[in-house]
């Protein structure tokens, strides 16, 4: 049994690696990113060096990064970079407030 263990194991790796180059192949990290203007306040949306996405100033995926480069929008989408699915949604920002987050809600 240890055996067809350690063989699947290996075989997920095998596939990981073969999926992960396969993500690299089609959606290569932008080499744009670094032409971002740089504003010093947090102003806009961050990205950091690496990303893909740019995100919101409260946006956790933003949290303990260093070298983060903050600009408006336009610039990061003009780098190449989308949004992050998490604090922007098509130019809209989930909910912060309770109030904002019962807005919408089903009745109890």
């Amino acid at each position: 049994m240890v055996f067809w263990l350690l063989l699947g194991l290996r075989r997920v790796a095998v596939l990981r690696r073969s999926v992960l180059t396969e993500l690299d192949r089609r959606h290569p990290a932008p080499t744009a990113a670094a032409a971002v203007p740089v504003a010093t306040d947090r102003a806009g949306f961050g990205t950091a060096t690496g990303m893909r996405r740019y995100h919101a100033a409260d946006c956790q995926m933003l949290a303990g990064k260093e070298g983060i480069r903050w600009a408006a929008e336009a610039a990061h989408v003009e780098a190449g970079l989308r949004p992050c699915p998490i604090c922007t949604v098509g130019g809209l920002r989930p909910p912060t407030t309770p109030q904002e987050r019962s807005v919408g809600e089903a009745p109890s």
